[in-house]
């Protein structure tokens, strides 16, 4: 994941952000709060919602690559 920080929040929002200067790279919006860390597995962050979904991010492309609806809330990872 290199200098690249992912986060989200409670507010269900994931970010990707450039640790030197805190710029957004991307970003999307899950619809329920996120509370578990996300997780990187190569080129993908994966992180799940509140909600019960599962979302992977596509680190190369900068942009949510696909959404799985789980049914359960994803507390932690």
């Amino acid at each position: 994941a290199g200098s690249v920080l992912y986060t989200a929040n409670a507010l269900s929002t994931f970010f990707a952000m450039e640790a030197r200067t805190s710029g957004v790279k991307g970003r999307f919006s899950t619809g329920s709060a996120i509370t578990s860390s996300p997780f990187v597995a190569g080129n993908t962050v994966f992180t799940g919602s509140d909600g019960g979904t599962l979302f992977a991010y596509d680190t190369t492309a900068g942009q949510l690559r696909w959404q799985y609806s789980g049914g359960g809330g994803m507390l932690s990872s």
